[in-house]
C-alpha cells in the first residue's frame, strides 16, 4: 500500500503534479519505508540459527500508474493509486542462511517456486502436481547434492477432515443444499 499510494512523491518526475510542499513531506517516505524494511530484515537475518534459511519474497515490483487510470480513480471518487503492478518489474526473492550461496542472482524464477522451495528447505517432498520447483540453484553446490529433491504424486490425497468437536452435531440439510 505505501508503494501505490506515495510512488507518486518519490518520483514526480513521472506524474507532473506533485507539489513542493507534497514533495518535501512526502518526497523521502519511500526510501525511509524501504530502509525500515531493510532494518527489519538484518534483525531477522542476524537471529537465524543453525540450519535456518531466510527468505524474503515479492512477487512484483512497482511502477506508475497510467495516467488514464489515475484519472478514472480521480472521477470515480476512488482512493488515487500513483503506483500499480500491470507491467512493473518483476519482483524479488532475497535467500540468506545455512548454506545459501552468497552473491547468487536467480534467473527464471516465479511465485510458483516459492512452496516447493520451502518444502525442499524443510526437508520434505515436492508434490509432483505443483506448478513450480524447488529452487535448488540458490544452495550450495555441495548442500544441493547432499540434501536431493524428493518427491510425492501430491498434497492433495493428505488431508484430513476436522473431527468434530465433543457436542457439535451435524445440521440437518434443507431443501436445495448441495451435498
Amino acid at each position: 500500500m505505501v508503494g501505490h499510494s506515495f510512488l507518486r512523491f518519490a518520483r514526480p518526475e513521472d506524474f507532473g503534479d506533485v507539489g513542493e510542499n507534497e514533495l518535501r513531506r512526502y518526497g523521502p517516505l519511500l526510501e525511509r519505508y524501504a530502509a525500515l524494511l531493510g532494518d527489519w530484515v538484518s534483525e531477522l537475518a542476524d537471529g537465524l540459527r543453525g540450519d535456518d534459511v531466510l527468505l524474503l519474497v515479492s512477487g512484483y515490483g512497482m511502477q506508475p500508474a497510467p495516467p488514464w487510470r489515475r484519472a478514472w480513480d480521480a472521477l470515480t471518487g476512488d482512493q488515487p493509486m500513483s503506483g500499480e503492478h500491470a507491467a512493473g518489474a518483476s519482483g524479488f526473492l532475497l535467500a540468506v542462511g545455512a548454506g545459501v550461496r552468497p552473491g547468487m542472482r536467480l534467473q527464471g524464477a516465479s511465485v510458483l517456486d516459492i512452496a516447493p522451495t520451502v518444502l525442499y528447505l524443510m526437508g520434505l517432498p515436492v508434490a509432483r502436481d505443483m506448478e513450480g520447483r524447488a529452487l535448488t540453484e540458490l544452495l550450495l553446490a555441495d548442500v544441493a547434492r547432499a540434501q536431493p529433491v524428493t518427491f510425492i504424486p501430491s498434497y492433495e490425497s493428505l488431508a484430513v477432515t476436522p473431527a468434530a468437536a465433543p457436542g457439535d452435531r451435524e445440521l440437518p440439510s434443507l431443501p436445495g443444499d448441495v451435498p
